[in-house]
Parts: structure tokens; sequence; C-alpha cells
């Protein structure tokens, strides 16, 4: 990281009130060098030295992030919560705490939590169709794979409704 130690990095987190923006571009820098650990611990630490912050919700999905790809799934699951606790409306918290309860074999509070972005999305937006398209998917790729055929069925025609062109989930309707 050219000149800058994780020391050096931990101490002005420390020391001084530092932007989400600066700690994104601190902890991407660490994860380019290899240092996942590293920048994981960054997370934390921000949260902890900014416990007011609005955004803490951005850090906890970033620290999820980390986590689940290193295969920590109990302690992504807690960062996804914790995200969601700052902004219960930040969606991809839900989409991705849904995919870490699925690995960590629980379908039934996956599906809960994709369940909550379509019903809590009223709102018809780019983004919103956009949440609300990855949480049908999700929800009826595991209800298939549990042999819910029925509730597999009628949750990919509510995603068709939103987006009749979606080819993958058409086919899987449709066999």
């Amino acid at each position: 990281m050219s000149g800058v130690t994780f020391e050096s990095l931990v101490a002005r987190l420390t020391e001084q009130s530092v932007p989400i923006t600066e700690l994104i571009d601190m902890t991407a820098r660490l994860q380019a060098s290899g240092a996942i650990d590293q920048a994981a611990l960054l997370y934390k630490l921000w949260e902890k030295c900014n416990p007011t912050d609005p955004l803490r919700y951005v850090a906890g999905f970033n620290l999820g992030t980390l986590l689940s790809a290193r295969g920590d799934l109990a302690g992504a699951k807690v960062a996804y919560e914790q995200s969601l606790a700052v902004n219960p409306d930040f969606y991809p918290s839900y989409i991705n705490l849904g995919n870490v309860l699925e690995r960590m074999g629980d379908a039934n509070g996956a599906v809960t939590q994709w369940t909550t972005i379509t019903q809590r999305l009223a709102a018809v937006t780019g983004p919103s169709i956009e949440h609300k398209k990855t949480a049908y998917k999700q929800i009826g790729r595991v209800l298939e794979t549990n042999q819910q055929h029925v509730a597999c069925e009628a949750t990919l025609r509510q995603g068709l409704t939103l987006d009749p062109t979606q080819n993958d989930v058409a086919q899987h309707f449709l066999s």
C-alpha cells in the first residue's frame, strides 16, 4: 500500500473522523494487496468509532460481503443484520442476508428475507424493480430446490408480472 501501514490506518481511524468513502478506499487497497482480514478489521473498528454515523449500514454491508466471501457465514449474518438495523430500507442487505442464510442451510429464513423486499418495495422505480426481480428469482429458486412447486410457480408468476422479458424466469415457469 505504498508506504501506508495497517497500523497507521488503525491510528487514523481511532484518532480522527474518517468518512465512509475513505474507509472504503482504505479497505479496497487492503483487499487488493490480499489483506482481507485486515480490511474486515478496519470495517469493524470504523463501526465502533462511529456509532452514530448514518452510513454505518454501508460499512456493515461491505463487512458482510467480505466475511461471506471468506466463508465466515455467521459473521456475515451478523454484519448484514446490523446493516439492516441501521437502515431497513437498504435492500441489498436483505438479498445478501438471504444468500448467507441459504448457505447456512436455513432456506426458510432466506425466503423470509427476500419476501421482506417484495413486501416493502411498493413504489415502482428502476432500483426497486431490480431488487424485487432478484428477490422473486431467489425465492423461486429455493422453493423449486425444496420441491415446493405450487409456491414456486406463484412466485415466478409474480416476478414475470414485473418484467415479462426475463427469459431465465420464463423458462423455469414453463418447465
